[in-house]
């Protein structure tokens, strides 16, 4: 018995080094990310995804999901994606999906610009062969651009002038600028837009801006804010009801098909009739507009009624409206 455990341990020993011999399958993935340029990309997150729900989870969010990989480019644009399970012999071919999701701060100094992550890694599988290296390049180009806005030296008295995308404040004109944008510099004054066409809203305190501007990716895209005319506005009423106070006007914004009150009548006008536009405490409220077409409504405090209408104000004029109840 005793001649016999040497030759058992040598034969357990010689076993257990043949199970880290290299493996003769391994797979891998040689991931190349350049820009529009051609240019490598350093930096960006490389996520494999052997589920393609994960996949088209993890575009739609903008980060990955559930990964069966996840590195980074290097200097050279370049990951190689090793450690990947092992494709059984039986099947032999295996379908992943290769993500990829990147932020530049290096396009516009001081903002960060997302690469497009959306359209171009909608493509089919990556099939990989069991025990190959398999390459991927993958090309990415921005999906956004800077936009600014801006007003000339005519519309100084209009200032300040704050900016809205998606009804989300996002910047706050308080100077006028002239020729040569381009050449200055980035200020809070230019935002982040998605690429395409993106709707916007401006105003201050007399006018309305709206427009839809058609953003380019990767450039810096310029809104000029066009001359606002003023005309001034009153609303009134002789509603008996004191129930019915104060009344709220308020005008339909273009931009997202909500209100702004911009009004409250308090108390009945008794006694007399207004005949143009001058304020009267509490009775008469008058303010300014910027010229165009308005769709307005008028609300009762209790409910009771709400009244709608347009006006058309015209520059350097009055536009006198009396609410009157329905009822």
């Amino acid at each position: 018995m005793r001649f016999y455990i040497p030759i058992i341990c040598i034969i357990l020993l010689v076993g257990c080094k043949s199970e880290v011999i290299k493996k003769e399958y391994d797979t891998q993935i040689n991931v190349t990310v350049v820009d529009n340029n051609n240019q490598p990309l350093e930096g960006v997150t490389i996520a494999v995804f052997d589920s393609l729900g994960s996949y088209q989870k993890s575009i739609l969010l903008g980060t990955p999901q559930n990964p069966i990989a996840l590195l980074t480019t290097a200097g050279n644009g370049k990951a190689l994606v090793t450690n990947l399970p092992e494709i059984p012999e039986s099947n032999f071919a295996k379908d992943v999906w290769v993500g990829v999701f990147y932020k530049s701060k290096t396009l516009f100094t001081g903002y960060t610009i997302l690469y497009d992550n959306d359209s171009i890694n909608y493509k089919p599988a990556e099939t990989l062969r069991r025990g190959s290296i398999n390459e991927v390049t993958l090309k990415l180009k921005p999906a956004e651009g800077l936009v600014t806005f801006y007003v000339d030296n005519t519309q100084n008295s209009r200032l300040p002038i704050y900016v809205y995308s998606k009804e989300n404040l996002i910047d706050t004109l308080e100077s006028t600028q002239e020729t040569d944008l381009e050449a200055q510099t980035l200020d809070k004054t230019t935002s982040v837009f998605k690429k395409g066409a993106q709707t916007w809203r401006a105003k201050s305190q007399e006018c309305d801006w709206y427009g839809v501007i058609n953003v380019a990716a990767g450039t810096r895209n310029f809104v000029k804010l066009p001359q606002c005319e003023i005309g001034q506005v009153a609303f009134y009423s002789k509603d008996l009801s004191v129930d019915s106070y104060p009344i709220y006007i308020r005008f339909l914004v273009n931009f997202n098909g909500g209100y702004d009150t911009v009004a409250v009548i308090n108390s009945a006008a008794l006694g007399f009739t207004p005949i143009d536009c001058s304020p009267d405490p509490d009775v008469v409220v008058s303010f300014p507009k910027g010229e165009g077409k308005y769709t307005y409504e008028a609300l009762a405090a209790d409910g009771s009624y709400s009244v709608i209408g347009n006006i058309d104000v015209k520059r350097n004029d009055c536009t006198l409206i009396e609410v009157k109840s329905p009822k």
